[in-house]
């Protein structure tokens, strides 16, 4: 085999060696970042849904509950009064699709006047028929046994309704005894829009299961009521999804990557319960959404790459059909740089003739590949600024308090800067619905607390914060977070 062979085979082995090696030693250490944040965005992005959800359905619950507590201290009223009482509390919650009042039977006399909405209007309708038989159903018959409030599994409410939804009941006592139950029904329909909104990226999206792990949000249409996720599971052959369907029941927190069957993909799942009514809130992120854009950096690595061999090829090429016997001593250094060393220097040459051109080669070689390093972590620190494009602010706190980094929204909202102390910005400059000190006080809880700037009252100005801490290994706090919600 010719020298010039020869140098071209080893010369660009090495050069490929090197350079894919540290092309995988970057992306699996970016991939590796970049799953901790998604980790960490995802499960703040849970616990705010979560929120939502839980602040949605709990005021219908209070308002259920006044409508039950002014029967118990007016009476029971005209048919009127039951009227104005049940649209009134449909007027107040938009997302309550239908209630009714409705009476324990009075020797064998039902009464159960139910009010819902149909278009624009609200409709009354009679649940006292004996055709229908409301004291079966569950949302009567059980908090009529246990005395305790309910929210029904799933059903098709023919003769009411006439619509897939769930039912929160309450019941009520006059003189000590059942008297009956108010009732706030949600459809699944508009629980479907409300869980849809939350779709992460192009294919992303979020389902709601109940207590029994039925489906409380519609992802495909063809599905019937009372699907569960166990019967999804069994549907596609999925026992990682009927795993996930058992942490959700359990109440647990997480965050797992499965096949998704219903797009096909692998996926992260961010699963958490909604504790007013033991459901469970899952959002499904597509692993190459997420991941798109260190996919196309490896791509424009990989040209990069080509491009750069090609090049190298030229260079060996041309000049190597000229070397003769100084070869030898630049192989020396020519596994030196086979052996990542790029900081290292080829000995000097003192030929005058192509040997000096091929050294100042390999220098230009070397020098381009520190570039295309340093372009690598430009793009690596592009990635991280991702982060600074999240709607909601950001601000890490080192256990002093000091601030130790904040994304964009955080200083645009707070005016805070990197080596504040929290606590004192918040003191000097905001109305914090809990005492800063008080706040210093509760560093091993988590903590929600809202701020209005001082010297305004508009309620654009209120902002929603949520503390929590990070441990380390002895249970000491490594550092804390605050996650900043601009109303």
């Amino acid at each position: 085999m010719s020298i010039r062979a020869k140098l071209t085979i080893f010369i660009l082995s090495a050069v490929f060696v090197v350079f894919m090696l540290l092309t995988w030693a970057s992306f699996s250490s970016d991939r590796k970042n970049l799953e901790a944040e998604i980790k960490k965005g995802a499960m703040t992005l849970l616990e705010k849904h979560i929120l939502t959800i839980d602040s949605e359905l709990e005021s219908v619950e209070k308002e259920a509950k006044g409508l039950a507590l002014a029967i118990q201290s007016f009476g029971v009223g005209t048919d009127e009064q039951l009227e104005n009482l049940i649209k009134y509390f449909l007027d107040d919650n938009p997302i309550v699709y239908g209630s009714t009042i409705s009476f324990e039977p009075q020797q064998g006399s039902l009464r159960a006047p139910y009010y819902y909405r149909s278009g624009g209007d609200i409709l009354y309708r009679d649940l006292s028929r004996p055709a229908y038989d409301y004291p079966k159903w569950e949302w009567f018959a059980t908090p009529r046994l246990t005395g305790k409030p309910l929210w029904s599994e799933p059903y098709l409410d023919v003769g009411g309704g006439n619509a897939a939804m769930t039912t929160y009941s309450f019941p009520f006592d006059i003189g000590g005894k059942f008297a009956g139950v108010t009732t706030a029904d949600v459809a699944l329909s508009d629980l479907t829009d409300t869980v849809d909104l939350l779709r992460v990226g192009r294919h992303g999206y979020a389902f709601l299961l109940s207590k029994k792990g039925t489906f409380l949000s519609m992802r495909r249409k063809e599905w019937k009521l009372k699907l569960s996720i166990f019967d999804a599971a069994s549907e596609f052959g999925n026992e990682e999804l009927r795993a996930l369907g058992k942490k959700m029941l359990a109440g647990e927190t997480g965050f797992i990557s499965l096949f998704d069957s219903m797009n096909n993909k692998q996926s992260w799942f961010t699963f958490g319960p909604i504790s007013k009514t033991g459901w469970s809130l899952a959002i499904v992120f597509p692993e190459d959404d997420l991941l798109e854009p260190l996919y196309r950096q490896k791509l424009r690595i990989f040209f990069i790459s080509i491009a750069g061999m090609v090049a190298i090829f030229i260079v060996v090429y041309l000049i190597s059909s000229r070397i003769s016997e100084p070869i030898s001593e630049l192989a020396v250094d020519v596994r030196r740089f086979a052996a990542s060393r790029l900081g290292s220097r080829v000995k000097n040459v003192s030929t005058g003739d192509e040997i000096v051109l091929l050294k100042g080669s390999f220098e230009d070689m070397k020098e381009s590949l520190s570039n295309m390093l340093d372009d690598l972590s430009a793009e690596k620190k592009e990635l991280e600024n991702v982060l600074d494009g999240m709607l909601d602010g950001v601000i890490l706190l080192s256990p002093a308090w000091k601030v130790i980094r904040l994304n964009a929204v955080a200083k645009k909202s707070l005016g805070m800067s990197v080596g504040d102390h929290f606590i004192e910005f918040v003191e000097n400059e905001f109305e914090s619905s809990i005492n800063p000190s008080e706040l210093q006080n509760q560093c091993n809880e988590r903590a929600h607390f809202s701020l209005i700037r001082k010297g305004t009252t508009a309620e654009e100005e209120k902002l929603e914060c949520s503390l929590m801490a990070n441990y380390d290994e002895r249970n000491a706090i490594r550092e804390r977070m605050v996650v900043v919600r601009v109303l």
